[in-house]
C-alpha cells in the first residue's frame, strides 16, 4: 500500500492554536518506511506536514527519497541548513510560522512553482524578516524583489506580514491569475492596474471599490469576490449600477458579495434578467452569474452524408 501512495498528511484542527501534534521521530520513521517500500526517486508526491515540527532528519528522508510537487509545512526548526531539492515543486504553502526558516529550499523552487499561499505568517515585522537570526530565507526576499513570471496563484489572506510590500510583490508577478488579498489594506486601484492577466480576485470592500472596478478591472476577470469586514451598520449600500455594467459587457462573470449591504432597484432586477444574470441571496450574501451562452447542434448522420444543424 505505501509503495502506491501519493499524498501524505499530517494535519490538525488544532495546529491553530501553534500546537504541534505528531510526534517527529514517529514521521520520520514513517517516511522511512515508504522510501523502503518503493525505491524509486522520482516518484511525485504531496507532502501535508502543516502538524509536524520537522528536522533535518525529516528534510533530509525528503530530499532522498521523493520528488515533491506540492509541500505544506507549519513549524520549521530556526536552525535547519539542509537543502530540499524541488525542482518540480508547483504548490507551497506555509501555515504558522513563528519561526519561519527556509534555508533547505533553494532557488530551483521557483523553476515550476504556480501557487504560493502564506497563512499565520505575520507575527513577524517584515522589516525584521531579513535580519532576525532566525530567519535564514532566500525564497520569500527572492519572491519579492526578483521577478516571477511561473506562479499563476498568490494568497495572502489576513497576512499583515505584506502589509506594505503587496503592491510590490504584485508587480513582479506579471502571469499571476489569481489573487487572494482580503485582510490587506493596501492600494486596490494599484494592485489592479498591476495585475493585468489576472482571472480571479478575491478583496476587501471599500466605498469607492465598486467605481474602481469598474474603471479598471481587466477584461478577463472572470471571478470577483468582495467581503464587507466592517459590517452591514457601518458601510453604505452597494452601487448596483456599475456591477450592472461590469455584467452588461461580459459574456461570463461571478460575482460573489459576503456581508455586504445591498439594495437592488426593481428596475436593475429587470435588466439582470434580461441580461442572463442569476442572482442567489441569502442572508448575508449575494451570488450573481452570468454564463457564456452555449451553441445548440443538431447531428444527423446518414450512410453517406453528416448534417449539423445549429439550433
Amino acid at each position: 500500500m505505501l509503495e502506491d501512495a501519493r499524498i501524505f498528511t499530517f494535519r490538525s484542527n488544532s495546529f491553530a492554536s501553534n500546537v504541534n501534534v505528531f510526534e517527529t521521530p514517529f514521521v520520520n520513521k514513517f517516511l522511512k518506511a515508504c522510501a523502503n517500500c518503493c525505491k524509486i526517486s522520482t516518484r511525485r508526491v504531496g507532502m501535508h506536514l502543516s502538524a509536524v515540527a520537522i528536522t533535518r532528519e525529516t528534510i533530509k528522508i525528503l530530499a532522498d527519497h521523493f520528488a515533491i510537487y506540492k509541500l505544506v509545512l507549519g513549524k520549521t526548526p530556526g536552525g535547519c541548513e539542509e537543502n530540499l531539492e524541488l525542482e518540480k515543486l508547483s504548490v507551497l504553502s506555509l501555515y504558522n510560522n513563528l519561526h519561519l526558516s527556509l534555508r533547505f529550499l533553494t532557488k530551483n523552487c521557483f523553476t515550476y512553482l504556480r501557487t504560493l499561499k502564506i497563512v499565520g505568517c505575520n507575527e513577524v515585522p517584515m522589516d525584521k524578516l531579513f535580519t532576525a537570526k532566525t530567519f535564514r530565507t532566500h525564497l520569500i526576499p527572492d519572491l519579492i524583489w526578483n521577478e516571477s513570471k511561473s506562479i499563476k496563484s498568490i494568497d495572502l489572506e489576513n497576512n499583515t506580514f505584506f502589509q506594505k510590500h503587496a503592491n510590490t510583490l504584485l508587480s513582479k508577478l506579471p502571469s499571476v491569475q489569481h489573487v487572494n488579498i482580503l485582510g490587506l489594506d493596501i492600494d486596490q486601484a494599484l494592485v489592479l492596474s498591476s495585475c493585468k492577466q489576472i482571472l480571479s480576485i478575491k478583496i476587501n470592500y471599500g466605498e469607492n471599490l465598486v467605481s474602481t472596478l469598474y474603471s479598471l478591472i481587466p477584461a478577463r476577470v472572470k471571478s470577483i469576490e468582495i467581503v464587507n469586514s466592517l459590517g452591514k451598520k457601518k458601510t453604505k449600500a452597494m452601487d448596483m449600477f456599475f456591477i450592472h455594467d461590469l455584467f452588461h459587457f461580459r459574456d461570463q462573470l461571478y460575482i460573489k458579495l459576503s456581508n455586504c449591504k445591498i439594495a437592488i432597484p426593481r428596475n436593475l432586477v429587470n435588466s439582470f434578467a434580461a441580461n442572463h444574470v442569476r442572482i442567489t441571496r441569502t442572508s448575508n450574501t449575494c451570488e450573481m452569474r452570468k454564463a457564456p451562452k452555449k451553441s445548440k447542434y443538431k447531428l444527423r448522420i446518414q450512410e453517406n452524408t453528416c448534417t449539423i444543424k445549429h439550433l
